[in-house]
């Protein structure tokens, strides 16, 4: 399984490591296992307006 929270906006350092930070505080929050580093993906052109784009900050996780 995989969480993973969407995020607009450049596909910059800062934007991802903001959100990956949101995203592991939230699972530590509900302990939930993180088993992987965090992933980044994004979708768009680098012409796509900022507030159309789509990327996303994820981690593989276990409920074991």
């Amino acid at each position: 399984y995989f969480a993973v929270l969407i995020y607009s906006g450049r596909a910059s350092e800062n934007n991802f490591l903001k959100h990956k930070n949101i995203l592991k505080k939230e699972l530590e929050n509900e302990n939930i296992n993180i088993i992987s580093a965090a992933i980044r993906a994004t979708y768009d052109s680098p012409f796509t307006l900022p507030m159309n784009r789509r990327n996303e900050a994820m981690f593989k996780i276990s409920f074991d």
